[in-house]
């Protein structure tokens, strides 16, 4: 929603929080998957997903490529593993391999043609690990097992159909799982668990525009429908030219 006010713009973007992976709930070949989709190059695989691991969990056994209490008391300034879920995204900065880039993408530099995505448009840090396939971009259903790129393709384009008549949707969205998995009989088995067409968490951005000057408000929020209720969950307000 944009509205055009007499010195700028004011947008308001909401859109299902689940619509993507949770970054604290993916096993490792989740994450080999999410890396694939980010352009990371495979030889740096195995030290981020043993870095990301060691980070998160409550022991002090290093993993074979990983990073424990020793390597960041090393650093300046230094600082401890979490030694937990990640409480933002942007934690991953702070684990070993996690570069701006890796997160971020890399564009292309002068003389080369790589360049790569990254990877922060696929993870949020809520949800409980299912994603709504009605709205997941083709990046994100990507990520999962069994899935490629003629599968994916096919799953956007059902989702856009026209509805059939008689029918108030505008389109043919999947109404549940059941639903999902009869149009894709062969993602049963490797997505039972991992599918939905609930989307009770949110993300809400508002970003005002004025005189050149921006100020952005982001929260996520979940509903409870049942209740009229809205808890926010996490909340950030920046601002920039």
């Amino acid at each position: 929603f944009v509205d055009e006010l007499e010195t700028g713009t004011a947008t308001v973007d909401i859109a299902p929080e689940i619509a993507r992976r949770n970054v604290n709930r993916l096993t490792p070949e989740d994450w080999r998957r999410v890396l694939e989709v980010g352009g990371i190059p495979e030889s740096q695989w195995n030290t981020l997903i043993d870095c990301f691991y060691d980070w998160t969990d409550p022991d002090v056994l290093l993993r074979p490529y990983g990073a424990e209490q020793e390597y960041y008391s090393g650093l300046s300034p230094r600082y401890k593993p979490r030694n937990g879920p990640l409480y933002t995204v942007d934690e991953l900065l702070l684990i070993k391999g996690f570069t701006p880039e890796v997160l971020d993408g890399s564009p292309p530099r002068y003389g080369e043609e790589n360049s790569f995505p990254g990877i922060r448009d696929l993870l949020p840090i809520f949800g409980d690990g299912t994603v709504n396939v009605n709205v997941a971009s083709r990046r994100v259903l990507m990520t999962f097992q069994g899935m490629d790129e003629t599968l994916a393709e096919d799953i956007l384009r059902h989702r856009e159909l026209p509805a059939e008549e008689g029918v108030q949707n505008e389109t043919r969205l999947f109404t549940d799982a059941n639903d999902f998995f009869s149009r894709f009989p062969a993602l049963r088995s490797p997505l039972q668990n991992l599918i939905t067409t609930a989307a009770g968490t949110f993300r809400i951005t508002s970003t005002g525009r004025s005189h050149g000057v921006e100020q952005r408000i982001s929260c996520v929020a979940r509903a409870d429908r049942s209740k009229g209720d809205l808890t926010v969950l996490w909340w950030q307000e920046s601002e920039g030219q």
